[in-house]
């Protein structure tokens, strides 16, 4: 501190610069600091005259201190040093000053900045400017959905990172934006090698999280639920570095992964405990971009877990009060809004529809399928076999183009139900559904709740609430009652061979 002071006494220029690097590999290497080092450099060098210096300091604060909740300090920070560049016609200073301000307040139902900003950048000719400008294009298009964009866009930042030397740093961050689409695409093979030249490139360690994440997300898409845990651990071992301040992408993108992969091991609640960080971290920057999907995961957890309703009470608070701006996260609001009604034991055919639909016009094939083997299970729950089967292949199809090997099983085996439930149709007797029969065959065994989820392929809750419309129905107030109405009526006979329960006796 107090060395630093009599140094910039005597060459603050020199030492405001110092500050800068030094804040720069701090950021790089994780460690706490570096916006410290970035406003003490903008302190060294005065607002009067205005110089281009300290725009350039002003605008590196701002797109640093953007990755902190001090969201207001980045505006500032861009607005000074756009003002103080256009004063001196500085062209450079200015395409970096709109870079970092199109950031502080990115906008994914307006591109027209974005075309000032790349406009701009190539009047430069500069390839910092040039390679951030690929960057935040990059990452822009992926947030509203054009992910075909969003591939060539980072893929040509990538190759501009080799040509200038910079693709440890620079190249491997745009790799970053380059293979989130490629997963968004369901051009899985792609993205895994895109990812993993990446990782060969010993990346710094705060370009590395992304990588992982997105990896292990592959991987767990695909059954592979090892290497998914793989990933998710040297993740988790990064953020306990960089825990000092919370990158959103980063963070939440972990998260995510963290409570996907627990819901795919049967594990609802730790999904949960994954799920509440974001409940508890409201207002970081790009927020409801990277909230979204941990959201989601958090009320499909909830319609696993038999006593959820304060989870899902809280989550539904903190989707209520995100953005859902532009046609990707306005997929991931109707995604979300189905899934929470799910949660309540409803399938909504009509929501799952247009949930499918969207996700099949951003090109999203493994959201469109996840959405129509939903659709499928209400189509099913309404008794239109006709509709759920249709469903069911296109959903099929989708899965193993993709060699999403869990979801393709969860397809397979609804759709071998669906036929059978079909066939046994006409014979559910007591005014029953036959789900409600199906339902009522395996309490009539002694069942869980969980038990039943599992068996007929439909949540926790669900398979409550179809155990409540079984009761009533009967006149009964227990599960036990239940079983022995069924046994005394004798609705389910023995297959002598295999001493399983068959069809209802007419």
């Amino acid at each position: 501190g107090g060395d630093w002071a009599k140094a910039g006494d005597r060459d603050p220029a020199r030492v405001a610069m110092m500050l800068v690097l030094r804040g720069r590999m701090r950021y790089q290497m994780a460690r706490p600091g570096f916006v410290e080092d970035m406003r003490a450099a903008v302190s060294m060098l005065p607002a009067d005259p205005p110089t281009a210096m300290r725009a350039r300091a002003l605008s590196t604060l701002g797109n640093y201190v953007r990755l902190t909740p001090d969201i207001d300090e980045a505006r500032t920070a861009a607005a000074e040093s756009l003002a103080i560049a256009r004063a001196l016609a500085d062209p450079l200073v200015e395409a970096e000053a709109l870079i970092t301000q199109f950031c502080a307040d990115i906008d994914y139902t307006d591109d027209s900045h974005l075309a000032e900003v790349e406009k701009s950048a190539q009047s430069t000719g500069d390839h910092r400017v040039m390679l951030r400008c690929h960057v935040i294009k990059s990452h822009f298009l992926e947030g509203v959905g054009r992910h075909e964009e969003a591939v060539a866009v980072a893929g040509r930042g990538i190759e501009l990172s080799r040509e200038y030397g910079v693709a440890r740093t620079q190249g491997t961050f745009l790799s970053i934006n380059q293979a989130e689409p490629l997963v968004s695409l369901g051009r899985w093979d792609e993205a895994v090698t895109v990812l993993n030249h990446a990782m060969e490139q010993d990346p710094a360690v705060t370009t590395r999280t992304s990588l992982l994440v997105l990896s292990g997300w592959v991987a767990l898409a695909r059954g592979d639920l090892a290497t998914a845990r793989e990933r998710l651990v040297v993740s988790r071992e990064i953020l306990n570095l960089k825990m000092k301040w919370l990158k959103t992408q980063d963070y939440f993108s972990t998260l995510w992964l963290e409570s996907s992969l627990a819901l795919a091991e049967g594990r609802p609640e730790a999904a949960l405990d994954a799920v509440r960080p974001v409940l508890d971290n409201a207002g970081l920057p790009d927020d409801a971009r990277y909230s979204w999907p941990v959201l989601i995961t958090g009320a499909a957890a909830c319609a696993e877990t038999a006593d959820s309703g304060d989870d899902l009470r809280r989550i539904e608070e903190r989707a209520a009060g995100l953005a859902a701006d532009g046609p990707l996260q306005r997929a991931y609001h109707l995604t979300f809004s189905a899934e929470a009604t799910r949660a309540r034991g409803v399938l909504d055919l009509a929501a799952w529809t247009e949930v499918a639909a969207a996700w099949e016009s951003l090109g999203n094939p493994y959201y469109r399928a996840r959405a129509l083997f939903h659709a499928a299970e209400a189509a099913l729950a309404g008794g239109d076999h006709e509709a759920a089967a249709a469903r069911l292949r296109t959903a099929a199809g989708l899965a193993d183009g993709l060699g999403a090997v869990p979801l393709g099983e969860r397809v397979a085996d609804l759709l071998r139900r669906t036929r059978t439930s079909r066939a046994g149709e006409s014979s559910a007797p007591l005014g029953l559904t036959p789900r409600e029969y199906e339902v009522l065959r395996l309490v009539a065994q002694g069942r869980s709740n969980r038990d039943i989820a599992d068996a007929l392929f439909i949540s926790v809750k669900t398979a409550s609430v179809h155990v409540s419309n079984i009761l009533g129905k009967l006149d009964v107030t227990s599960r036990g009652e239940a079983a022995a109405t069924a046994h005394r009526l004798a609705l389910f006979t023995t297959d002598a061979e295999t001493g399983q329960d068959t069809a209802p006796v007419a």
